[in-house]
């Protein structure tokens, strides 16, 4: 089952192009498509390690399994799964998600980072500081925030009422800080601001607006340099890509002119904020937008106009959260950046983004996937129900595997005050066992020896049978609360005896059930596959596939191997 969920989930995933390979170079052939040796090779390196433990069977089992995945994918376009209305919807927002990624990787690319661009910011970081931050969407609601700390106002309470409730500690207090850690508007601060003095507003574009003070600033513990070094260099890299596309999309929003207009977003607020007596009926009710509302315009930019409705559509879908909507400022920044996705979007289309080898090839991959998933769910997992002669038969199987608890041979004490029963725990990691761990807590209790059979009609012992089967002589475990105070055990043995069927614990059924369905699912999907081998055309080229290095170097360690 382990390589079938390997086939199904992706972890094999591929976009075999028909046509794309050379005669030498296919290993396969199903229906029209090849699996050629980059296929296989790519395999191998992200989930063949287990495949490689098998030795040389396992590359002839990953190419196997390879070929049974494509049989699925040829199956799902025969029967017109991608005609299905779900699987368009699919591709179009995978399509959307794969550009979109390739364009922001285009607009902030990965930066490089210098050895001195690393030792520059640990340096930097031999002081830290602790600081007090007010936070807003809008400058004006900034200024008004810095106005209220000049006249004398406690920075504390001015926090307080201009912070959102959530994003800041209380009082603005966020602690002590190095630098790199804070945003690019802020980091100066860490370092530089005198101490006691107010600085701002200041805004970190696409963030919000700031006022901070520095309340104290001190020299900072640090590990040496080498042993920092790379998460120094990452941080570096992160704050390069961040002003990268920062830049990007301020430029972005220049060229295709995003403008919110005018009470735009004091409109969306109110249409959308629910009312009270809405709320009592619904957590999300309906604003029961007309279509005169739903044409309303939010927003233009060069493409077009977004509205209340384009808004409301992608809300309502879960495709977005919407703004604190009793917050202006947020939601004009909101509806900015809806315009500056669909905006985003038009510029992968002009690039023609999606239609570079890597991007098509993850495209395809993901289609690809889908294409299995839903195949393997209609024609395999929706065909097995599990009776109890399944669960019987795979008992009779596992038999010598399935074991239960039957006598625990224990130490226990009850011990009254739970802070106590803590204790004696704690000492229980270096005292030599229970006895002595009571005398070092002082915890006023003796251990006694028990011993518990099962099945045990105690519903306490019943509910404590996992426990103890699962503990090791010596090992201590609680405190369970019981009648007269705080139950703590320590093992001193236990026996196992093989469990007949109507003797299994509920978790061993769990697990009965769950080999069983596995085991289900292998014998309908290899019916299936072996079905369409006889309607599909399969060739393998065994010579070729015999002359491929093997194990892999490289090879991700992935699912288990076996059948």
């Amino acid at each position: 089952m382990k390589r079938i969920a390997s086939i199904v989930t992706g972890l094999l995933g591929l976009a075999c192009l028909a046509g794309c390979s050379t005669r030498t170079d296919t290993l396969a052939q199903v229906g029209n498509t090849a699996i050629t040796r980059a296929d296989f090779d790519q395999a191998a390196l992200k989930s063949g390690g287990p495949y490689a433990a098998l030795g040389d069977t396992g590359r002839a089992l990953l190419l196997e399994d390879l070929v049974k995945r494509q049989l699925l994918i040829e199956a799902s376009k025969q029967q017109g799964y991608y005609r299905d209305s779900v699987f368009v919807a699919f591709t179009s927002s995978t399509h959307d998600q794969v550009a979109r990624g390739a364009m922001l990787e285009a607009l902030a690319p990965v930066a490089q980072v210098s050895e001195a661009e690393a030792r520059a910011l640990y340096d930097r970081q031999k002081v830290e500081a602790r600081l007090r931050v007010i936070m807003v969407a809008d400058g004006r609601v900034a200024a008004a925030a810095r106005a209220e700390l000049d006249r004398g106002m406690d920075f504390a309470v001015v926090a307080a009422r201009f912070n959102e409730h959530g994003q800041i500690p209380a009082g603005g207090d966020i602690g002590w800080v190095q630098a790199g850690s804070l945003v690019r508007a802020l980091d100066p601060a860490v370092t530089d601001t005198p101490i006691g003095q107010v600085i701002g507003p200041v805004e970190q574009p696409f963030v919000g607006w700031f006022v901070i003070r520095v309340e104290e600033r001190r020299t900072a513990e640090r590990p040496p340099y080498e042993q920092v070094r790379d998460r120094a260099i990452e941080a570096v890299r992160q704050r390069k890509r961040s002003a990268l596309a920062q830049r990007a999309a301020q430029r972005m929003r220049m060229v295709y002119q995003i403008q919110v207009v005018p009470e735009g977003a004091a409109f969306m607020a109110e249409r959308l904020k629910p009312k009270t007596e809405d709320l009592q009926r619904s957590n999300n009710p309906d604003p029961n937008l007309t279509e005169d509302e739903k044409r309303t315009v939010l927003a233009t930019w060069t493409g077009g106009q977004y509205t209340l409705g384009d808004a409301w559509t992608r809300i309502q879908g879960g495709e977005v959260a919407a703004p604190n909507l009793w917050v202006l400022p947020q939601v004009e920044r909101w509806i900015e950046s809806q315009v500056f996705e669909r905006a985003l979007r038009a510029e992968a289309t002009a690039r023609l983004v999606a239609e570079e080898p890597d991007h098509a090839r993850a495209i395809r991959e993901r289609q690809d996937n889908y294409l299995v998933e839903q195949f393997y769910t209609r024609e395999v997992a929706q065909h097995i129900a599990l009776t109890e002669a399944d669960l019987r038969a795979e008992y009779a199987l596992r038999a010598g595997q399935m074991s239960n608890l039957e006598a625990a041979d224990i130490r226990m004490a009850v011990v009254i005050d739970s802070a106590k029963a803590i204790a004696v725990l704690d000492h229980g990691a270096h005292a030599g066992g229970l006895a002595q761990a009571l005398a070092m807590a002082q915890a006023g209790s003796e251990a006694q020896n028990f011993s518990v059979t099962y099945p045990s009609q105690s519903p306490m012992w019943q509910t404590l049978q996992p426990r103890l089967a699962a503990m090791r002589p010596g090992e201590m475990t609680g405190p369970f609360q019981v009648p007269g105070g705080w139950l703590l055990i320590e093992m001193v043995r236990t026996r196992f005896g093989a469990a007949s069927f109507e003797a299994l614990t509920p978790g061993a059924l769990d697990q009965l059930r769950s080999s069983a369905l596995d085991r289900l699912r292998e014998v309908r999907f290899t019916e299936v596959t072996d079905s369409l081998r006889r309607t599909i055309r399969v060739t393998v080229h065994r010579d070729r596939l015999a002359r491929i290095p093997w194990p892999p170097v490289g090879a991700a360690p992935a699912l288990g191997a076996g059948g």
